[in-house]
């Protein structure tokens, strides 16, 4: 997800400075370098020819965007997952019923006919609280999740 994640905020990275100027490639590597500097800090050395690594990426060129689905998608099984252990076998019914539903109607309508308004901020926290809760049992050695 985290990856998934760099390579999206690349993306928006690249189209928001494009707007105002033509990019060069050594401005598109940086770009790169640096959103990946985000997720691994110093703890990670980058190799130069690392610069380079956005361009294997077939689908930010045919597919732009592509990867904020998978975040999405991650993040939302969270979400589904702790409701069905909140809500229990009522609430397995309608993830049924979502996966049935396939591509008939747009993901917002189909969860907020489950009770889940993906544009509240607070649907998200659940998700975000899981895997911050992940990170702190693999910090304390804990293994509760």
């Amino acid at each position: 997800m985290f990856r998934q994640n760099v390579i999206t905020r690349f993306e928006r990275a690249l189209h928001q400075t494009q707007r105002d100027r033509p990019l060069g490639l050594d401005e598109i590597c940086g770009v790169w370098l640096a959103e990946n500097r985000r997720l691994y800090g110093e703890e990670v050395k980058m190799t130069p020819g690392y610069a380079w690594d956005w361009a294997r990426i077939p689908h930010i060129f045919h597919s732009p965007f592509y990867c904020c689905n998978y975040v999405f998608g991650n993040l939302l099984s969270i979400i589904l997952f702790q409701n069905c252990l909140d809500r229990g076998n009522r609430f397995l019914e309608e993830v049924v019923s979502l996966f049935s539903a396939g591509s008939s109607r747009s993901p917002r309508k189909i969860l907020r006919d489950m009770g889940l308004a993906i544009d509240a901020n607070s649907l998200w926290d659940t998700a975000f609280q899981y895997v911050e809760d992940l990170f702190d049992s693999l910090e304390h050695g804990k293994s509760s999740i």
